[in-house]
């Protein structure tokens, strides 16, 4: 066992005499780097719950403008909705009244016929009547 300690011993001391203060300056730089790379990842991590933070923030907003415009787009549809009944009911009332006054103006019209065919008929009557003579005779 003493034989691999010298061993190691002698490689140590070949590569101290090989690379000697260079090794240093390599450790002492592989250090900084890796404490370089933790504060990064600290940095990162941050950065990730803030975005994360942030995702949700606005996931939050977006949901409730979307909610908020589902209720707007509901209420509007509904006073159309209700325009529209009212706007179809005063139509059909009006259609009724139209037709209602087109049946008493025919019906009028019909009236004034039949009271025209009896005026005339009762002038004839009595064209016929003042041609004929009180005695029976034409003139």
């Amino acid at each position: 066992m003493s034989s691999k300690n010298s061993q190691l011993e002698r490689i140590e001391q070949i590569r101290d005499l090989i690379f000697g203060p260079k090794m240093e300056e390599y450790s002492d730089r592989f250090g900084e780097i890796e404490k370089e790379i933790g504060e990064l990842r600290k940095e990162l991590r941050a950065l990730g719950k803030n975005l994360e933070k942030s995702i949700a923030s606005l996931k939050e907003k977006g949901d409730a403008e979307i909610s908020g415009l589902h209720e707007q787009l509901a209420s509007a549809e509904k006073s159309l909705s209700g325009a529209l009944e009212t706007s179809e009911k005063s139509m059909k009332k009006a259609i009724q009244s139209l037709n209602s006054s087109s049946i008493q103006r025919e019906q009028f019209a019909e009236q004034l016929i039949k009271l025209g065919n009896q005026l005339n008929s009762k002038v004839s009557e009595e064209e016929l009547a003042s041609q004929v003579s009180p005695n029976g005779t034409t003139e």
